[in-house]
């Protein structure tokens, strides 16, 4: 006989749906115990009562990928904005400052930081 999370046998019911349901459940734990996992580590089924939802993994903003990258202390840098076109009315000296990559601002480092994963 399995005991639930809270240290509580199985009840029984008189309703027959009810009674499946926990007989599933029941299955369920005694498969989950066979794999060598235990109901409050195992990703959460609805009917799994009193246990700890596992989140899925987060994933990485595809396009914050492609236009920022992390140094090796941790900053995050970017390319400058203003040099994709129109460059004809910008002086020499605007295009060669714009091209060098910048660290990210301390304001926006925490939302960045989040869609990176970091």
């Amino acid at each position: 006989m399995f005991i639930n999370d809270l240290g509580e046998a199985p009840q029984k019911h008189k309703n027959p749906k009810t009674q499946k349901h926990l007989k599933t459940q029941k299955h369920l734990k005694k498969l989950l115990f066979l794999l060598h996992f235990t109901a409050i580590d195992y990703l959460c089924a609805p009917f799994f009562n009193n246990c700890r939802f596992i989140m899925p993994k987060m994933k990485t903003h595809s396009s914050a990928k492609k236009r920022f990258s992390v140094t090796g202390t941790g900053k995050v840098k970017r390319n400058r904005a203003r040099l994709r076109h129109i460059a004809s009315t910008k002086t020499k000296k605007q295009k060669r400052h714009l091209r060098g990559s910048v660290v990210v601002d301390q304001s926006e480092h925490a939302r960045i930081e989040r869609l990176l994963v970091i």
